[in-house]
């Protein structure tokens, strides 16, 4: 069933670039001439300050709607754990994690507007549940809505809700701890 709706979000996000393409010299308004920044990259320093979590987002706009996004980030994760002995101990663990996914602008241009999309993640490291010492994997799919919006033709704020369903797999199966995690976005950047 997961394998079913992960492919359903990559038919989807491959169905939706493709119709973006094929009907990108059909835009209309009054914006429909205006060139505009192409490329984004933004910044998320709300997830650093409060997740530790750094993370570079690159946007690239395919049709006059249509933007498609990579995002690699690093996570600093902490946990606690009360030993045999009474003592707490701290670890902290890097995870390395890519985000792919593609925004539909329903108002605006690619890059400036109200914007709705799906988000694939996949998620490496962290903190392995049993003495066999695997690299946990998660995978996420979800979904984001927001307003982007592009400040002169040079600077970006972006905001935006979401949520996505996270399922943690250890050696190829299922390792249960599945859950949706709600998203918020409040990036900054800069287009070009």
């Amino acid at each position: 069933m997961r394998r079913f709706a992960g492919a359903g979000v990559v038919a989807a996000l491959v169905t939706g670039i493709l119709a973006g393409v094929s009907t990108g010299s059909q835009a209309a308004g009054p914006d429909a001439g205006r060139p505009g920044p192409r490329t984004a990259i933004t910044f998320e320093p709300l997830g650093a300050i409060y997740a530790r979590a750094f993370a570079i987002e690159v946007e690239q706009r395919v049709a006059p709607r249509w933007t498609v996004l990579l995002q690699p980030a690093l996570i600093l994760a902490s946990q606690a754990a009360t030993g045999a002995d009474g003592v707490v101990s701290g670890e902290t663990s890097l995870v390395g994690s890519a985000t792919l996914g593609c925004r539909y602008f329903l108002v605006g241009q690619g890059l400036d507007g109200l914007f709705l999309g799906p988000l694939l993640t996949a998620s490496f490291g962290g903190f392995a549940r049993s003495s066999d010492a695997t690299t946990p994997v998660a995978l996420a799919a979800g979904a984001l809505g927001g307003y982007t919006f592009l400040l002169g033709q040079t600077f970006l704020l972006s905001t935006g809700v979401g949520a996505q369903y996270h399922a943690r797999v250890d050696a190829g199966r299922p390792a249960g701890g599945d859950r949706v995690l709600p998203l918020l976005r409040l990036a900054i950047g800069a287009a070009f």
